[in-house]
């Protein structure tokens, strides 16, 4: 496990008052992270070959923080 994310994990919970999670937990992290980072990528190319296929070009500006919904999709 990430040292970092490990100590913020061990904060979280002290701040909570909730028990800081098992070395089972952290046996499966390895594998949880492989299968998220795998749907992420996939998930990706999908979108990108939707949105290639819908604007006929592959040349596309994406917004990866999340301000298009802040916006509603009008650009400032």
């Amino acid at each position: 496990m990430n040292s970092l994310f490990a100590f913020t994990v061990e904060v979280l919970c002290g701040v909570v008052n909730l028990p800081t999670p098992s070395q089972r937990f952290n046996k499966n992290e390895s594998g949880l992270d492989t299968a998220v980072e795998t749907v992420a990528m996939v998930s990706m190319q999908i979108a990108a070959k939707e949105a290639e296929d819908v604007s006929g070009h592959s040349d596309i500006t994406v917004s990866i923080d999340g301000t298009w919904q802040k916006s509603m999709g009008i650009r400032l």
